[in-house]
């Protein structure tokens, strides 16, 4: 009997449904792309067509795909040569309505995407492309609105006060944070999720606009190491972010950025990052984390040792210290695989 027309048992469905989990729990698909497995799995088993929606478009599609998004921005890229040519003779209520029409226009084209995958839903033979290209029409308008935003509050000439470049960069997350909002419940995807994350990233740098640069720049270090680690556990403890492993890189590297510095406050976070990370990944061994791990230990042995020794004696250390945490996450490796075996 061919598999088209063969029923799944419960054993077939429950495996399935386990690997599947598994995966999404590694942040290797979401929950959205595991349903579908599980559902096409059944509907073939049973020897029903899959529907249109759930049919993968192959190479051709994927080749139409990238050529519109080529197409797409060779004109755009067309159209900012030519309004930049006459950018400073249209003044800044011209400025502000070439940005204002780009970012309404970019609105309004990705939600109409949006509504076409939508209300077309069994002729779309890949949704998920329409979802890409909402996402990325919505992101795009986010970013005009926000050099929109951005143009408004900066002068022609003249210094910008601490204040004005504060409510600035609060306004710019704002506006361009409720774009973003829209596009992930829309159109949910890792190009909006890393834009939501700028605009947090804005916000954090205008409060501090606001508060006052102070002549330390430790609490700019501890806000923006924290704001990396509160990203990182969003990413590996909860199902919010489309592509988990993706959030956990752009946490782990403001994290990682904050940290390398000079000075005892620098060392302590990447003390505190290298052990972090590699308690993290005895739970959840992602790449990420043993990645960051290694590199704040050998930053770390290079801030401490170096300033003392010398950077030969520092390479020798941050070399034995690099085998030694390597070969203890490849053996932690392997017991793990042993033991799921």
């Amino acid at each position: 009997m061919s598999a088209a027309l063969q029923t799944p048992t419960h054993d077939d469905v429950v495996t399935l449904d386990s690997a599947l989990a598994k995966l999404v729990v590694a942040g290797e698909i979401t929950d959205a792309q595991a349903h579908g497995v599980h559902d096409s799995f059944v509907a073939e088993s049973a020897g029903r067509a899959v529907p249109a929606i759930q049919r993968a478009t192959g190479w051709t599609g994927r080749l139409i795909e990238v050529g519109a998004y080529l197409g797409a921005a060779l004109v755009a890229a067309g159209g900012v040569l030519v309004v930049g040519q006459q950018w400073e003779q249209l003044g800044l209520s011209g400025q502000l309505a070439v940005l204002g029409a780009v970012a309404v226009a970019l609105f309004v084209a990705g939600f109409t995407v949006v509504a076409v995958g939508r209300t077309r839903h069994g002729l779309v033979n890949d949704p998920d492309a329409l979802r890409r290209l909402a996402s990325t029409l919505l992101t795009l308008s986010a970013a005009a609105a926000a050099g929109f935003v951005a143009r408004g509050f900066l002068p022609d000439t003249g210094d910008v006060a601490e204040s004005r470049l504060g409510w600035m960069f609060l306004s710019v997350a704002a506006v361009a944070g409720l774009i973003l909002v829209a596009a992930r419940l829309a159109a949910p995807s890792a190009l909006a999720e890393i834009g939501l994350y700028g605009t947090v990233l804005a916000a954090m740098t205008g409060v501090m606009f606001l508060a006052g640069l102070p002549d330390s720049p430790t609490p700019a270090v501890v806000a923006f190491f924290g704001l990396g680690v509160c990203y990182t556990a969003v990413a590996l403890l909860t199902r919010w972010l489309t592509v988990p492993t993706l959030g956990t890189v752009l946490g782990l590297a403001t994290a990682l950025f904050a940290a390398v510095g000079e000075g005892t406050t620098s060392r302590v976070l990447l003390a505190l990052l290298a052990v972090g990370c590699f308690v993290a990944y005895f739970a959840r061994p992602r790449w990420p984390l043993v990645t960051v791990a290694l590199l704040a230990a050998v930053a770390f042995s290079f801030s401490l040792v170096g300033n003392t020794f010398g950077p030969a004696v520092a390479m020798l250390v941050s070399g034995v210290l690099l085998l030694v945490l390597a070969t203890s996450a490849l053996l932690l490796q392997r017991r793990r695989s042993a033991t799921r075996r």
